[in-house]
């Protein structure tokens, strides 16, 4: 790892200190609609192609959460990635804030990762909309997709320039999917990659017996040791 510049104690006494007295401590960004994914569910293209706003803008975004105090961001589009000049609003938040970005992952680069990283981002999620490849490729819309999401999250492993840079697999859960799920958690804890799940049931009721259910089986699948890895790392293909 690289040498960067660690979080400064003023930055973190300040987020503590909005913690305990109650205040806001989180903000998501949607600096993009724009998406290299084809997700059937999702609205941003139907809403159309509203222009990004510009980095002047984005710029007096930050300084406006400054006079608020410190806050975690997380920066989600769309795909942020999409944004050529993403790093340098990275780096204005950095100063103050600690800032995340969410990702399906598809324009994640070695190097890309790199200048991330190295101008502050504090974490990374990679969205996975099914633990299994084919059905997480229909939903998304391309061909390919879970793969290079799995290559993605493993880049941006790698590229991290300091200890406490998090990266997380975001995984939503289905009961049908439980098998790949759990070779999925043992893949990414053998690779220091952490994940998060998002539950959910066909009707919405998460009170069930069956999404019960649910929840015991991703508690023992969270028990993997980091020692497994019933993926093979050459699932995933280097760029």
């Amino acid at each position: 790892m690289s040498a960067t510049p660690r979080p400064g104690r003023s930055r973190k006494l300040r987020l503590l200190g909005a913690f305990v007295k109650r205040r806001p401590v989180w903000c998501s960004w949607q600096v993009t609609r724009r998406c290299a994914s084809l997700c059937h569910f999702c609205d941003h293209r139907a809403e159309g192609g509203d222009p990004d706003p510009s980095l002047e803008a984005c710029l007096g975004v930050v300084r406006a959460l400054d006079t608020g105090g410190t806050f975690m961001v997380s920066l989600t589009g769309g795909d942020p990635l999409l944004r050529a000049d993403l790093p340098a609003i990275v780096a204005a938040l950095a100063r103050q804030h600690y800032p995340l970005v969410t990702t399906h992952g598809w324009l994640v680069t070695a190097e890309r990762s790199r200048a991330l990283w190295a101008v502050g981002l504090e974490g990374a999620s990679v969205l996975l909309h099914h633990a299994d490849a084919r059905r997480h490729d229909e939903q998304v819309g391309l061909a390919g997709a879970h793969q290079r999401a799995l290559q993605a999250a493993v880049l941006l492993a790698e590229a991290r320039t300091r200890p406490g840079q998090q990266v997380n697999l975001k995984v939503r859960i289905e009961a049908e999917a439980l098998d790949a799920l759990e070779a999925l958690l043992g893949w990414s804890a053998s690779r220091a990659i952490s994940s998060s799940n998002v539950a959910c049931s066909r009707n919405g009721d998460c009170t069930s017996r069956r999404s019960r259910g649910v929840c015991v089986r991703l508690v023992s699948c969270r028990k993997i040791s980091c020692t497994s890895a019933p993926i093979s790392a050459a699932a995933v293909s280097r760029p």
